[in-house]
């Protein structure tokens, strides 16, 4: 039996094979409480990606500025490494906690999601039961966020108590 037999048999509309999503997937733009799915999937990327990804440019941004004061290359450049450490610990701490809280409204927002991929005659498809995709990456996001908060506030900190300019 094809899709479109058992979706005939099941009483839903025909579905042109080009735009098959709509029988296996609901629309982006689909409600599912006061956000479309296209919102809360980029809220989902968000909130599980801040964290590694704040920590990574925190790193990157204060090994470089760790070089230019240390005069890698023989410049001069004049920059005070311990300010530059702490506003990036600010920004990224403020923009790791953007992510939590982002985390958390998703969680709160799909708290009681299907965690499973089941058939459509459950009504998943229909919008009516939330996506276990993005309940599961709320749940990741919070912990992570949290996770690399820690290991960012760790990293400047460290760079900052520690004598920079020296040999190992």
């Amino acid at each position: 039996m094809t899709i479109h037999e058992e979706a005939r048999e099941q009483g839903l509309p025909d579905v042109n094979p080009a735009k098959r999503e709509t029988l296996i997937a609901p629309s982006p733009d689909e409600r599912i409480g006061r956000f479309t799915l296209r919102q809360l999937s980029a809220l989902q990327l968000t909130a599980t990606l801040a964290g590694p990804l704040v920590w990574y440019s925190q790193h990157l941004v204060g090994y470089g500025v760790g070089q230019a004061v240390c005069r890698s290359g023989g410049m001069s450049w004049g920059v005070n490494f311990d300010l530059w450490q702490m506003l990036m610990m600010a920004v990224g701490g403020f923009l790791e906690v953007a992510g939590t809280l982002a985390a958390v409204l998703l969680f709160l927002h799909f708290k009681g999601a299907d965690w499973g991929d089941g058939p459509p005659e459950e009504g998943r498809f229909g919008a009516q039961v939330p996506y276990g995709r993005i309940y599961f990456f709320a749940c990741a996001g919070m912990v992570a966020n949290v996770l690399f908060l820690a290991i960012m506030l760790l990293d400047g900190t460290g760079s900052i108590v520690d004598t920079i300019c020296r040999q190992s």
